[in-house]
């Protein structure tokens, strides 16, 4: 799928969602979930060419260039990364309503955990990072 028909199709996800609430308005019909991780994968795979792994892979979604890979896409501005092993890269996608994506950050996982050692891992051992944090590791995208 091209960039545009894809743009297309998110726009199209949205589109829904505003006139559900419009219909719904004590009610947010925002996508999250797995339907969000799925789209983050689908972006990883068409867009940076990452090979995706089965679904409910342990630790990992996909690899690129053969360096395993976790994607997590969000629609706000933060997000969990699940322990990683050395030599893993982490993938953050941040969605728009637009259909467009920014990629927040795409370097080396095991950084990002230790950096993050102030945190207390959730029970399904993950640790919270926000973007900001992100930026401030001051590692450069990398680019296929």
């Amino acid at each position: 799928m091209n960039r545009t028909k894809f743009r297309k199709a998110i726009q199209a996800i949205y589109a829904a969602v505003i006139k559900l609430e419009v219909a719904f308005p004590r009610r947010r019909f925002t996508p999250d979930g797995h339907m969000v991780g799925s789209i983050g994968e689908a972006i990883a795979s068409a867009h940076l060419g990452a090979k995706l792994y089965l679904p409910n892979t342990p630790r990992v979604d996909g690899e690129w260039h053969g360096k395993p890979v976790q994607i997590k896409a969000t629609q706000g501005k933060d997000t969990y990364l699940k322990k990683p092993n050395v030599g893993d890269l982490l993938l953050v996608i941040k969605i728009h309503k637009s259909g467009d994506h920014d990629v927040v950050y795409f370097n080396d996982a095991m950084r990002v955990w230790r950096s993050r050692d102030d945190v207390k891992e959730t029970r399904s051992g993950e640790k919270f990072v926000s973007f900001v944090q992100l930026r401030a590791l001051g590692l450069p995208i990398l680019q296929k």
